[in-house]
């Protein structure tokens, strides 16, 4: 049996080599010491097996210095191999320093901002405004969804309607579905943070038209109890419907600069 199938085998290491990975982030090397507190007694008996040391000595720490295990672990028959590359196989992740997790995300930053400025320059502007975290966040958990997502989302930005409009109509001739904009969904709550940041640019412009600054039309992204306003404001007041068991209760939404403003009766 090799050192990877054997320390595989007991939770003990698990738990403990993870301590290691923390260690080794903090001070760049296996340092420091790792804590026993989370360790039933069978574990503490293989630990202290493994250390050759008493059982009941080692139940009177709480915390042994990773030197210590170093050392047990060069002279057990595992010792040829590299005590740091064995835990990284064993928890199926690399060791990496602090420095080395912020190179790499910086790395990963410039690398999405490249993307976002040579790919989607539409939306370069959030770069600018340092607004494109949602972005980031989403592109980091899920690259090949968020640039399914960024692309629809640049289309709509490119193509926003200058008067009312349905939300599922306008969705639907950006996208071809109707409800890839609601903003339950991923790329609709996207969209809606960049209007919201694309209408605080433009109120840094008073020259901008009336049409181009009541362009924020998806702040009409407005819920009602359990029902959902689809109607896109573009500044003026307009009817908000929601249809129940073929009747409908209409509310007045005022949609003054983007920020709805409702003066009728809640739909329920």
């Amino acid at each position: 049996m090799n050192a990877e199938d054997y320390f595989k085998g007991k939770p003990l290491y698990i738990k403990l080599f993870r301590q290691a990975k923390r260690s080794f982030r903090q001070y760049e090397k296996l340092a420091g010491t790792f804590k026993l507190d989370s360790l039933s007694d069978e574990e503490i008996g293989q630990l202290a097996a493994f250390l050759s040391v008493p059982a009941f000595r080692l139940k009177e720490k709480t915390r042994v210095p990773w030197s210590r295990f170093a050392k047990a672990y060069e002279t057990s028959r595992f010792g040829a191999e590299p005590l740091i590359g064995v835990m990284e196989r064993v928890l199926g992740a690399p060791f990496r320093t602090r420095s080395e997790i912020r190179a790499t995300r910086l790395t990963h930053e410039e690398g999405f901002k490249s993307v976002i400025r040579n790919d989607f320059p539409c939306l370069a502007f959030l770069l600018d405004m340092d607004a494109a975290g949602p972005l980031y966040d989403w592109y980091s958990e899920d690259e090949e969804g968020a640039l399914a997502g960024f692309a629809v989302i640049g289309k709509a930005v490119r193509q926003l309607p200058d008067k009312p409009m349905r939300l599922p109509f306008f969705s639907h001739q950006i996208s071809g579905n109707p409800h890839r904009l609601d903003n339950d969904s991923r790329t609709g709550n996207v969209f809606l943070h960049v209007l919201k940041m694309k209408r605080s640019q433009k109120q840094l412009n008073h020259n901008v038209s009336r049409t181009e600054f009541y362009n924020d039309l998806l702040l009409s992204f407005v819920q009602f109890g359990t029902g959902r306003c689809h109607e896109l404001c573009s500044g003026e007041r307009v009817d908000c419907w929601k249809r129940r068991g073929g009747t409908s209760d209409v509310a007045r939404c005022g949609g003054f600069r983007g920020q709805l403003e409702c003066a009728g009766s809640p739909l329920a």
